[in-house]
């Protein structure tokens, strides 16, 4: 398979992510109620990514670059999208928790980007080194945790929401730390695979 970017717009999926980008912009900006204001920055974000997306597909040499990217935007936009709950409904109770967990989640993009071979090496070389291992454990737990996190909630109104919206932010935590991986080049890619062989 030729690995230039010769794409058609149908073959690029473009579309497909606009489609999912603008059903999460709808969803999560009506949880847990809809506010006006959160539609339009989430808006701003899808448009700002799909720019990002046409432009990549436009200017990119390398098709799996071009699909790297399509992936980045659409995660980097659930990853957005799912932790709003929880900041909003303690933002909402004028609770500072807000501040925090927004402090944290912006701490953690910049933590993780930092990161990125480490994390690159997490996804492709699961179970090789210690870095993976503990990346994968982490994971593990954090996935068979909420399920239990949920069941213990209880059934309080006010405790489905937190619940909800606790899920939701790890989801995009989880969703976060993925991102890294989809940036490196594969030109990057194919020069390691070529000095280990």
């Amino acid at each position: 398979m030729n690995e230039r970017n010769d794409l058609t717009f149908k073959e690029s999926k473009i579309l497909n992510g606009m489609v999912i980008i603008l059903v999460m912009t709808l969803i999560y900006s009506a949880v847990p109620e809809w506010q006006v204001e959160r539609f339009i920055f989430n808006v701003a974000v899808a448009t700002v990514l799909t720019i990002i997306i046409f432009y990549t597909w436009q200017k990119t040499a390398y098709k799996k670059r071009h699909f790297s990217i399509l992936s980045y935007c659409f995660i980097l936009h659930t990853a957005i999208c799912t932790a709003q709950p929880i900041i909003v409904h303690f933002w909402s109770e004028e609770s500072p928790v807000w501040v925090y967990l927004t402090v944290v989640w912006i701490a953690g993009f910049v933590i993780t980007h930092s990161m990125k071979e480490g994390l690159f090496q997490a996804f492709s070389n699961a179970h090789e080194n210690r870095f993976s291992i503990y990346f994968h454990l982490f994971l593990s737990i954090c996935l068979y945790a909420s399920p239990i996190f949920v069941m213990i909630s209880g059934l309080r109104e006010v405790d489905q929401a937190i619940a909800f919206g606790s899920l939701s932010y790890l989801f995009s935590i989880i969703a976060q730390i993925t991102l890294p991986a989809f940036l490196k080049h594969p030109r990057d890619i194919k020069e390691d695979s070529l000095s280990q062989t």
